[in-house]
């Protein structure tokens, strides 16, 4: 353990010795270099920028790295060497808007700087290009700079003019963008190695005046720059923006009028200084040669126009003098022409602009529309035959709407069981319900331009004996109007008092109407009185039968037949007699259709 910390403490003084050896080296070199520039031996060789590193101290190894890293950048910027670039740091326009430009090496600060890096390019801008020694935060000296990401490179879409660069940064280029393309790069402003005089030649002595000879040929070309002034690299400078201004006297009643070149094909022109009495009006502007038209990129033209006041009206026009012309405005005026049509209305709107839209007769009229505001037409009526059997409806040409009746069917009579020396009947058959509606020509055409016509048939007799009447069938006109059929009468047995058949309950229609009752049945355990048939329950148009048994010695008996539509059918009768009948059957539906037609 011993050795191993022995090994190591000879390590150390080694890596010591070797940084004073390479001190004394930098240090014997400066010495060199001022004896061969005739500087002799006797100046202060030792004064240094930076500190010298304090043998001894535990810092020693790396304040001697340090001194050695910035002891000759801090002597190159002491002397004010520019900042260039030795090599690289190339654009070329290109498709994108990330620029690559060519390995770089450049010194900043007397630092050397090396970059590989890429640069990310606002589209449809103009960007200064500048590097510095750092890669990271930002420089005090480009205020209007930000760093592209982790390199040397720093950006500026800020100024127009060409920025002025620090001790420590330098300008690379000037990169144009448009329609997301690299369209141009000046690199003009990038300086290359700096030249370094060499030392004055001796001066001969002066000679004799000779005669004057005759012009000589063109001498050759000059010599390269000298001293410390960096050669240009050449580009072409049709891209370069330098914003200029020329101004001078306005002439007129204004004193200044400048021309400003702000940007890449952009330019405003300024006119300062103008000044009138209210009322008065202003001078032409001869200089400009554009006529009496002011214009101000400063916002301080004055122009002293005298106040206007139009209540519930508009300026139209200014006087020479500044006075506001005023009118009334009226819908019926130039200012509203060509709006809407004839045939609309401009309509309010709570929420937004009002619009013109065709009037509508639901929600713009309130109240009955008089009937001198309508305009006449001539219409016929048409009464197709009613409908008695089942079929299809198909409107004439020129309907415009019909008037549709429905009814259906009536129910047929009970039938009923005798025993002599009594009487005994079966019920009457209801009738068939009614509706009406009215159809326009657009509801048929909705349908398929026809409509299917259902006729209830009557409710057919039942068997003779104690068995009721059938129902009947129901009446329809599509399904905009429907009438329901009929419910038959009941049977009479056994001396027992039955109600008449219901009549159709109520169907579809924009009017509808229930059906008739047909009546009870006639019950006597004598035969003294003389007996009526038990009628059906009435239809719309009526219908019933009104008679008589004429029972003569007894017998049962049916009820005649029903007529009208939809009319309920008799009951059957049985008077002083062991024996059965069977009830009458009941009157079919009918659809009558009215129609109104424009010829």
């Amino acid at each position: 353990m011993k050795r191993l910390k022995l090994i190591l403490v000879i390590i150390s003084l080694l890596a010591h010795c070797a940084t004073i050896v390479a001190l004394c080296l930098l240090l014997a070199g400066c010495r060199q270099v001022n004896g061969l520039n005739g500087y002799g031996t006797g100046h202060d060789d030792s004064n240094t920028v930076n500190a010298l590193p304090v043998a001894g101290t535990s810092s020693f190894a790396s304040s001697t790295i340090l001194f050695l890293k910035q002891e000759d950048a801090n002597r190159w910027l002491e002397q004010k060497f520019p900042n260039f670039v030795s090599s690289g740091c190339l654009g070329i326009t290109s498709p994108g808007l990330i620029l690559t430009p060519t390995a770089c090496i450049a010194y900043n600060a007397g630092f050397r700087s090396t970059e590989t890096g890429a640069i990310t390019l606002n589209d449809n801008s103009s960007t200064w290009v500048a590097m510095d020694e750092n890669t990271s935060g930002s420089n005090a000296g480009l205020p209007n700079f930000t760093r592209a990401g982790s390199t040397h490179y720093l950006l500026d879409t800020l100024d127009v003019s060409q920025p002025t660069m620090p001790n420590d940064a330098q300008l690379i280029a000037r990169v144009t963008t448009l329609g997301g393309a690299i369209t141009a790069i000046d690199q003009s402003m990038k300086k290359t190695t700096p030249q370094t005089a060499g030392p004055a030649g001796a001066v001969g002595p002066a000679g004799s005046t000779g005669l004057t000879g005759a012009t000589g040929a063109a001498g050759p070309a000059g010599p390269a720059p000298t001293g410390n002034i960096p050669q240009i690299v050449g580009y072409s400078g049709a891209n370069v923006v330098e914003a200029e201004t020329v101004s001078g006297a306005a002439g007129g009643d204004c004193t200044t009028v400048a021309f400003t070149r702000t940007g890449l094909n952009a330019y405003s022109l300024s006119v300062t200084g103008c000044t009138k009495t209210a009322g008065t009006a202003f001078g032409a502007l001869a200089t400009l040669g554009v006529g009496t038209s002011l214009s101000s990129g400063g916002g301080n033209l004055n122009l002293n126009m005298p106040a206007t006041s139009c209540t519930n009206q508009f300026v139209t026009a200014l006087t020479a003098t500044g006075t506001g012309t005023c009118t009334t405005d009226t819908l019926a005026s130039a200012q509203h022409a060509n709006q809407g049509t004839t045939t609309t209305l401009l309509h309010g709107n709570g929420a937004g602009n009002p619009a013109f839209s065709a009037v509508s007769l639901t929600a713009d009229v309130i109240g009955v529309l008089p009937l001198a505001n309508m305009t006449p037409s001539v219409v016929s009526v048409t009464e197709p035959a009613p409908f008695t059997v089942s079929g299809t409806y198909t409107p004439h040409a020129g309907m415009l709407f019909a008037f549709v009746r429905c009814d259906g069917g009536g129910g047929a009579g009970g039938g009923a069981v005798g025993t002599a020396g009594t009487v005994n009947s079966g019920s009457g058959g209801g009738s068939g319900s009614y509706s009406e509606i009215m159809v326009t020509a657009a509801q048929v055409t909705a349908d398929g331009g026809t409509e299917t016509v259902t006729v209830g048939l009557g409710g057919t007799a039942g068997t003779a004996g104690n068995h009721p009447g059938n129902n009947a069938g129901d009446t329809s006109f599509g399904t905009r109007c429907i009438g329901k059929g009929g419910t038959g009468g009941n049977a009479g047995n056994a001396l027992g008092q039955v109600a008449g058949g219901p009549g159709g309950v109520a169907g579809t229609g924009t009017v509808t109407s229930v059906g008739n009752d047909g009546q009870n049945n006639v019950v006597s355990s004598s035969i003294v009185m003389v007996p009526t048939i038990p009628l059906g329950g009435a239809g719309p148009w009526g219908g019933q039968v009104n008679a008589s048994t004429g029972v003569g010695a007894g017998g049962c008996f049916t009820g005649g037949t029903a007529k009208g539509f939809g009319t309920g059918g008799e009951g059957s009768i049985c008077y002083n007699a062991n024996a059965s009948g069977a009830g009458s059957q009941g009157a079919p539906g009918v659809v009558i259709v009215t129609e109104y037609n424009s010829q």
